[in-house]
């Protein structure tokens, strides 16, 4: 299995297109693990709205500067 790791950080504008360029890999052995640190626009709802629809393995929403 291969996880891949992404850092969201207010990337609203760009997450989905990140969040649908893995689950269009040819590779169907992963994990997505989507770490959000106290984003303040919508990437945290916008992960959610992902793990939702489409049951992804694992997402942390951490507050910010969470150590």
């Amino acid at each position: 299995m291969i996880s891949v790791i992404v850092p969201v950080y207010n990337v609203e504008q760009r997450i989905g297109l990140c969040i649908e360029s893995v689950m269009n890999q040819s590779y169907s052995d992963w994990e997505l693990i989507l770490v959000d640190d106290g984003s303040s626009d919508r990437s945290g709802a916008i992960c959610d709205e992902y793990v939702a629809k489409v049951g992804m393995n694992m997402v942390c929403a951490c507050p910010q500067g969470y150590q």
